[in-house]
């Protein structure tokens, strides 16, 4: 992949094409078509969650169940695919490869182990996502880094923060701390 990306963007050196636009883009340069763009892809998901969350909640966690019960799985497989094939394809324009990616899987991750129902999560990841998002782009503002880049790695950092403590937890390492004994 990486050898890819380095023939490519040594190929376009002599063209006014910014190769590594597309793997990082640039957060600060969205414009008003990006956000309409993004908008209605959000407003169709939720359209598509309302009218069939719960099937495609049973599918995601009872595949064969859901066989069994006589729903057909291609139905519900091609919507969650649509559904996040269409996000990242507005998304990268707009933004690159890397923080699309970062933003979808890593608030939801981070949450999965905490949250009990399919709802809290698909309530939750979103707004994690957000939150991560605005600290990353606050502090690239204010040291001076690459927006996309730094919110990559704070949405990584959520989950590696979720998941220590999630791993903490179900050890009882937890336990063991003395600052964080209980009584």
């Amino acid at each position: 992949g990486f050898a890819l990306g380095y023939f490519l963007n040594k190929w376009f050196a002599p063209l006014p094409i910014k190769v590594d636009s597309f793997l990082a883009g640039s957060v600060l340069n969205v414009n008003h078509v990006d956000v309409i763009a993004v908008g209605v892809v959000l407003a169709m998901t939720i359209l598509a969650l309302v009218a069939a969350g719960r099937f495609l909640t049973f599918y995601s966690f009872d595949p064969l169940g859901y066989r069994a019960s006589g729903l057909n799985p291609a139905w519900a497989e091609g919507t969650v695919m649509v559904m996040i094939t269409l996000t990242i394809v507005m998304l990268v324009p707009a933004v690159g490869t890397i923080l699309p990616i970062a933003l979808i899987a890593a608030p939801a991750a981070a949450l999965a182990p905490w949250t009990r129902t399919m709802r809290r999560l698909l309530i939750g990841a979103p707004v994690l996502g957000a939150a991560t998002a605005l600290a990353g782009l606050l502090i690239a503002v204010q040291l001076s880094l690459s927006a996309g880049g730094v919110i990559a790695v704070a949405s990584g950092a959520v989950y590696l923060v979720s998941a220590l403590v999630h791993w903490a937890v179900m050890s009882g390492a937890w336990g063991r701390v003395p600052l964080l004994r209980r009584g």
